[in-house]
């Protein structure tokens, strides 16, 4: 995990959601912005190419944390047939903002805990059904509860990753587990000290 922190200027993600006109939580020590970057310089699916930050302040300073991480769906969903074969898999949209619209709760499966899309509020998403490896960020949108969660990758390895493969199926995904680990605790530690159970996850570009 990289680690910057801000004390005469904002992180340039906050800058950017601010140009966008998105809520900044900026009042309080770890009220968290929980932000994925998405990279348009490639619409080529199955990298790790994108970021997830979580910005905070603490004792008046912006931090900012940020990792790599994938806002898209891997191919193993995107080009099987057999996955969704009337609508296509989700892409979650950008620009947006879902206020309040996570919670910590169990993931996949195994029931793992995660940041799932149980909140307040669901999610915008694309239709991506031609079933090739380019990530096509256009469409109609659907908006509701797709279960679009913010979770780890593999545990082997070391807990790195090398490809998407079959860990996204539209989620937002941290390429190294270690990564995830710290945001729980960062989501922990904002319910400690604020009593907020709800967490706010915004998705933008940088252009």
């Amino acid at each position: 995990m990289h680690k910057r922190i801000y004390r005469d200027e904002e992180p340039p993600v906050i800058k950017r959601m601010r140009e966008l006109g998105f809520k900044v939580f900026d009042t309080k020590d770890f009220d968290l912005n929980i932000i994925g970057v998405r990279n348009l310089n490639s619409t080529r699916a199955n990298l790790f190419d994108d970021e997830i930050h979580i910005v905070y302040k603490e004792r008046g300073f912006w931090v900012d944390e940020y990792a790599p991480a994938t806002t898209d769906p891997g191919t193993y969903y995107l080009q099987d047939p057999n996955y969704r074969p009337d609508d296509g898999i989700a892409i979650l949209c950008h620009p947006q903002q879902i206020r309040s619209g996570y919670v910590l709760g169990p993931h996949g499966k195994t029931g793992y805990t995660a940041l799932v899309n149980r909140g307040k509020n669901g999610t915008k998403v694309w239709r991506d059904g031609n079933r090739d490896n380019k990530l096509d960020y256009e469409g109609d949108v659907y908006e509701g509860y797709f279960g679009v969660n913010i979770h780890r990758a593999s545990l082997k390895n070391g807990g790195v990753t090398r490809h998407v493969d079959a860990w996204s199926a539209g989620c937002q995904v941290w390429q190294y587990s270690g990564d995830f680990e710290i945001m729980l605790k960062r989501c922990e530690t904002q319910i400690e000290r604020l009593g907020y159970k709800f967490f706010t996850y915004s998705l933008i570009t940088m252009e």
